[in-house]
């Protein structure tokens, strides 16, 4: 854990923080919350080309367990929630860019969430096929952005957010099975 030195742009209010409690009610607005976000992001343009196993591992998993989001403004986020159990792993992508993974509790349930704003990450996400509600688009495209020796990486992040091995105890058969649309799959 880093201390930092803030600094409020419109209030110009300077402060110090350790960098995994900076909250927003440290700045005079939330607007003011996010452009500081947006400056401590690492890599916006790393979904920009798809060229190695890393980047098409994470494109697979986000367009499994990612939500691409826009709110007012040129507030455009990244995020991935998932079971806490599965922090460490959400962790690895968070440090790709920087951020930091939270923990919350939704309906007695532990959940983690990395949340990234970035509008040129964003913007790269979405001209590969990754939308805002994806759940019922069935768009195969991104896989014209991946190169044939990356594919099998965009598939193994795809399985780890949506798929799953299953034992039959009975016969000790194993199923293999992953959730997606037609395209996709």
């Amino acid at each position: 854990i880093v201390k930092i030195r803030l600094k409020c742009e419109k209030c110009k209010k300077v402060f110090y923080r350790y960098e995994s409690a900076i909250l927003k009610r440290n700045f005079c607005s939330y607007s003011c919350f996010q452009d500081y976000r947006y400056d401590m992001t690492k890599n916006h343009d790393f979904f920009e080309e798809i060229n190695t196993e890393n980047k098409s591992y994470w494109l697979g998993f986000l367009f499994a367990d990612g939500n691409v989001s826009s709110k007012k403004r040129k507030q455009k986020s990244i995020t991935i929630a998932l079971s806490s159990k599965d922090e460490k792993h959400l962790n690895k992508f968070a440090i790709i860019f920087g951020s930091s993974v939270r923990r919350y509790y939704r309906d007695n349930y532990e959940t983690c969430i990395c949340s990234i704003t970035s509008e040129r990450m964003w913007n790269n996400l979405v001209e590969k096929g990754l939308f805002p509600n994806k759940t019922y688009i069935d768009n195969g495209e991104v896989f014209n952005f991946i190169p044939k020796k990356f594919k099998k990486d965009f598939i193994r992040g795809y399985f780890d957010g949506d798929g799953g091995i299953s034992i039959n105890k009975k016969t000790n058969g194993m199923c293999f099975h992953m959730i997606g649309t037609k395209k996709i799959l």
